[in-house]
């Protein structure tokens, strides 16, 4: 009975077809676009249906209504996802019809385009041959094709390391991308290809030397974001070193996002390449009286992870910390007592010299400075407050002096932490 159930709705699904198939034929656009609703409401339901669709599919792809188009798009997709060896050798004339979509792609491919990551997965040999076609989509397409594409990129290099050259720097200028969603997905895909070919670093890297401010910039994010998000060591030895010193060279570039990048690059670097710590760790204090924010925040993000990881790189920062803290300038002494916090916490020696600065930074004309700096002082662990002893009375007078509620209420929770451990 089942059986006989399944062959006569196979039945009227081959009619149907027919019926479709003379419907699209039409030349009145509302009986296209009813073919094109039936037509998505039957593909999926056997392997035989769907390969008797694929020609009237690519029909309805070239539809100038955008109804009848959108239909046909969710039609090949269902295959792709259902039956995708039915479309192993139409990957190449998929991709090329993306891009020759015309204005329409830029909406109703859209969605289409959401799949070109798994076209490659179907057939690679196929992608390989559309690569020019993918390549332009990354410059004509919207956003989501433009991060369709990028993906797809991203597997052609890991599947293929001979058309890296070719793919790579497209890749690159995706990272520079004006839309995020797109960045993220350029990144990802560069990210998964270094992990597979780690020699893409060293073709990066000659990038840097590129005259074209743009291909400069790709070079710089690339690496990293390479570097941030995969891992140092991931990079030679000697390319690492080589890039210390190449990018301390470019902290004087005129774009404030290379430069950002280069210091969280070095930070990064610092983690494995420990004895270059001292030669770095001047350069990058210098920067903390940059005038963007990015660029100082970016230094105070490296040197707090340098002081929350490493003993040793702490008892070399911490000098440069506590005079900075004296500085005329208020953004300066606002970096630097929120590095001092990673100081505290960690309590003995470091704690001890820190606390007079932080006490005349109690007193900061800056609010903000003020705050942070009292905050940092009620971060003093239980089992090294009694190193305030000595500077109780100075305390007092502050919380005298001050009329900051929020302050004054930092102050309490100090004081119960004193009265605590009976100072």
């Amino acid at each position: 009975m089942e059986k006989e159930s399944k062959k006569d709705s196979d039945e009227i699904s081959v009619n149907l077809l027919s019926e479709i198939r003379e419907g699209v034929k039409a030349k009145d656009k509302s009986t296209r676009i009813k073919s094109a609703v039936k037509l998505k409401e039957i593909v999926f339901k056997s392997k035989t249906l769907a390969e008797s669709a694929l020609p009237i599919i690519f029909k309805l792809l070239k539809d100038e209504e955008w109804e009848v188009h959108e239909n046909a798009c969710e039609c090949l997709n269902e295959i792709l996802y259902i039956y995708p060896e039915i479309l192993k050798d139409e990957v190449s004339r998929i991709i090329w019809m993306i891009r020759d979509g015309g204005w329409y792609s830029q909406s109703w491919y859209s969605d289409f385009s959401r799949s070109l990551d798994d076209w490659v997965e179907v057939n690679e040999e196929g992608a390989k041959e559309a690569l020019p076609a993918l390549i332009e989509l990354t410059e004509k397409g919207d956003s989501v094709v433009r991060r369709g594409a990028a993906i797809a990129l991203g597997k052609i290099i890991k599947r293929s390391p001979e058309k890296m050259k070719e793919v790579l720097p497209t890749l690159m200028k995706l990272l520079n991308d004006d839309d995020e969603s797109v960045r993220i997905y350029s990144a990802l895909a560069l990210r998964k290809a270094v992990k597979a070919i780690p020699e893409i670093v060293q073709e990066i890297e000659k990038h840097l030397k590129s005259e074209d401010e743009a291909v400069f910039k790709s070079a710089i994010i690339s690496l990293s974001d390479i570097i941030r998000n995969v891992g140092p060591q991931i990079i030679d030895p000697g390319i690492r070193k080589r890039l210390i010193s190449t990018f301390i060279s470019f902290l004087e570039n005129r774009d404030v996002e290379v430069r950002k990048n280069v210091i969280l690059a070095l930070g990064d670097i610092l983690e494995v390449e420990t004895e270059v710590l001292e030669e770095v760790i001047p350069t990058l204090i210098e920067r903390i009286e940059a005038k963007e924010w990015e660029e100082r925040h970016s230094v105070s993000q490296v040197l707090r992870t340098r002081i929350r990881r490493n003993k040793k790189s702490m008892e070399k920062i911490l000098p440069y910390l506590l005079e900075m803290g004296r500085k005329p300038s208020k953004e300066v002494r606002r970096e630097i007592v929120v590095m001092l916090k990673e100081v505290v916490v960690k309590g003995g020696k470091p704690l001890e010299k820190s606390l007079p600065l932080l006490l005349e930074l109690a007193k900061d004309k800056d609010p903000v400075v003020k705050f942070e700096a009292i905050t940092t002082i009620e971060k003093i662990p239980p089992d090294h407050i009694k190193i305030l002893k000595a500077y109780f009375p100075k305390l007092e007078q502050i919380m005298i002096e001050n009329k900051n509620q929020k302050i004054r209420k930092i102050f309490s929770l100090i004081k119960e932490k004193i009265d605590e451990n009976k100072i």
